[in-house]
């Protein structure tokens, strides 16, 4: 026997449907969330059955269902009272008694199980103005709720709407996150794969200039061996360069977020150990800060880079290196004086460029050192600060937050 009537479509169908589709919630996993609701309307209603229901194409299906079976998933959409509801979505949809609405007297929800009485629906409106389903109390026996109780279930119905706000960004957060993960990982793969690449023809061109040094210096003219020298300086800048980008991302991939509280002058030591002190070099720690909450790895890298540098870069007999900490109203400040050559003050911008490097740099410096230490610095949401004077040393610092 056909059906007295079923629900027409709302005049933004199209809209809806698509929009249902974006919060891709449809056929996904139960969720404690979204039964805690259910279990509240039932509760404030006084109902023995409650439903959060999305209307799709051709059926309801049941996110969250309180005193249905529980092979019960969904309907077809002609028999879903929710397909009613979302013709309005400024108002729920109160049914007092379907056996008397000519909607729903020969409704098989209602001549059949789960013998449907009493039905009240709020609409699940979207923030695009779009009713996907409902949120809906029934009962096999007819009730009347008061304006509170409707408020209620209103009221948790935009609970439902903000669950499935935040289920669509916490999918679109995890589709990004695979996203960058898949392309850090194809990146990382292409600039090992490069760096082998360009490092063979590089240690080639170095073998290449040493057997001519070796086997030909007789024969070549003084401007021949100055050329000679440039072709084996521009290899040794290329591998640096290599070395230098390897170096770069390899220290902001071992990021971590972690803070822990850290015995800074164990660290300065450890640093020291590692970077095995030449004798003409003095490495000390001076608080009063001697732990400092922070990410354990970049405040090592940090560290390592600005020890090392001083390193490098000294020009004394006796090289010493001091690390100091003190609170300040940022947080806590980390500094790295040492006595070294220091520079001129317009030079100061400079030396947080990738692949800058000093007139006189050292030997085996590929210029990314500082630029990592800004870096991870502003990653652990903090700053760096410069200061020199020519000829007597030079502090770099950084302060980074204490809570």
């Amino acid at each position: 026997m056909a059906r007295l009537t079923t629900a027409p479509k709302p005049l933004d169908e199209a809209l809806r449907l698509q929009n249902l589709r974006d919060y891709q919630i449809l056929d996904s996993e139960e969720e404690v969330n979204f039964d805690d609701i259910t279990a509240l309307a039932s509760h404030i209603c006084g109902t023995s059955i409650s439903l959060i229901s999305f209307v799709d194409q051709e059926r309801q299906w049941f996110k969250s269902t309180l005193g249905l079976a529980k092979d019960l998933t969904e309907t077809p959409r002609d028999d879903a009272f929710c397909a009613y509801n979302i013709l309005d979505a400024s108002s729920p949809l109160v049914v007092p008694d379907a056996r008397t609405d000519y909607r729903f007297a020969d409704n098989p929800l209602v001549t059949g199980y789960p013998e449907i009485t009493f039905y009240a629906g709020t609409p699940l409106v979207t923030r695009e103005g779009h009713a996907l389903g409902s949120l809906c109390v029934i009962d096999q026996h007819s009730i009347e709720l008061s304006e509170k109780q409707l408020d209620a279930l209103a009221r948790l119905g935009r609970q439902v709407v903000n669950l499935i706000e935040l289920r669509r960004a916490a999918v679109a957060a995890e589709l990004r996150h695979r996203k960058l993960n898949r392309a850090h990982n194809i990146l990382k793969d292409f600039s090992n794969l490069i760096a082998h690449d360009l490092k063979a023809p590089l240690r080639n061109i170095k073998s290449y200039t040493e057997i001519l040094r070796e086997e030909y210096a007789a024969s070549l003219p003084a401007d021949g061996m100055e050329l000679l020298q440039g072709l084996e300086a521009v290899a040794d800048e290329g591998r640096s360069m290599i070395d230098g980008v390897l170096k770069y991302s390899s220290a902001l991939n071992d990021f971590d977020e972690n803070r822990e509280p850290i015995d800074l002058e164990k660290l300065v030591t450890s640093v020291g150990n590692r970077l095995v002190l030449p004798p003409d070099v003095t490495l000390t720690f001076e608080g009063p800060v001697g732990r400092v909450l922070a990410s354990s790895v970049p405040l090592d890298h940090i560290l390592l880079n600005l020890i090392s540098n001083a390193i490098k870069f000294r020009d004394k007999p006796c090289t010493a290196i001091n690390v100091s900490s003190r609170k300040v109203e940022d947080g806590v400040r980390i500094g790295v004086l040492d006595n070294c050559r220091g520079f001129p003050p317009e030079s100061a911008k400079s030396l947080f460029t990738m692949f800058y490097t000093s007139a006189d740099g050292a030997e085996d410096s590929h210029g990314v050192g500082l630029n990592i230490v800004q870096r991870l610095v502003e990653m652990m949401r903090g700053k760096v600060e410069v200061s020199s004077e020519p000829g007597k040393g030079s502090e770099i610092a950084f302060v980074i937050p204490s809570t």
